[in-house]
């Protein structure tokens, strides 16, 4: 059988790894840096590794889903952090969901600018300061990165303000980031607007209900 095996370097996908390829199936693996085990299995004929990010919608393409016959997703996450987004934005889109949406990240971006209570959790003024965006049915995740530490700031739709102008900016509770208007902005037009449009397919369905 051939399986599909997402978060291959995880905790459970490198255990469950060698118990597969035992039972002689072909094994798919997914993974967001080949390097750390590709040469683990340099002589296995039987399982072959695509480098990709499943926040980045472009990565999504790198996957022929027909080949595989069952898809197994074991990327470790952190439990008490997952359940107070998964408690506040609801859970994340299904693997098959993000599909059909053409992936649920963006492409990374710079920040250009932030409130002074974000501030600390971003890079000097002399470092760049990148960032994701995840959407999630009531709500979005920012993902900021600061030198090797990771920060999330969790935004649900009922308070989340968009500003796209010349440059995207977020706003909620007296907080905000501003992304500079570059070509990396540019590559990710097309997920800021399926952004608006999921907040204000929320906003349509549950604040401003339509009633007979």
């Amino acid at each position: 059988m051939k399986i599909l095996i997402t978060g291959a370097t995880g905790y459970i996908g490198k255990r469950l790894i060698p118990i597969l390829l035992n039972e002689g199936h072909h094994l798919i693996c997914t993974v967001r840096d080949i390097a750390r085990i590709e040469h683990l299995y340099a002589k296995e004929e039987n399982i072959e590794f695509i480098e990709i990010d499943f926040l980045k919608a472009d990565s999504l393409n790198k996957i022929t889903f027909d080949r595989a016959n069952m898809i197994l997703s074991t990327t470790h996450t952190n439990k008490e952090a997952k359940e107070l987004t998964n408690d506040l934005l609801g859970f994340p889109f299904s693997f098959y969901q993000s599909l059909k949406m053409g992936g649920i990240g963006s492409k990374r971006m710079i920040v250009e600018e932030t409130s002074q209570n974000i501030a600390n959790y971003t890079n000097k003024v002399s470092d760049v300061t990148y960032a994701n965006i995840e959407l999630r049915p009531e709500g979005i995740i920012v993902l900021l990165n600061k030198g090797l530490n990771n920060y999330t700031w969790v935004i649900h739709f009922r308070q989340l303000v968009i500003y796209k102008t010349d440059r995207l900016s977020i706003h909620s509770q007296g907080k905000y980031i501003c992304f500079k208007n570059n070509m990396l902005y540019k590559e990710n037009k097309k997920f800021i607007a399926k952004m608006i449009d999921l907040k204000t397919i929320y906003q349509e369905k549950y604040l401003n209900p339509a009633y007979e």
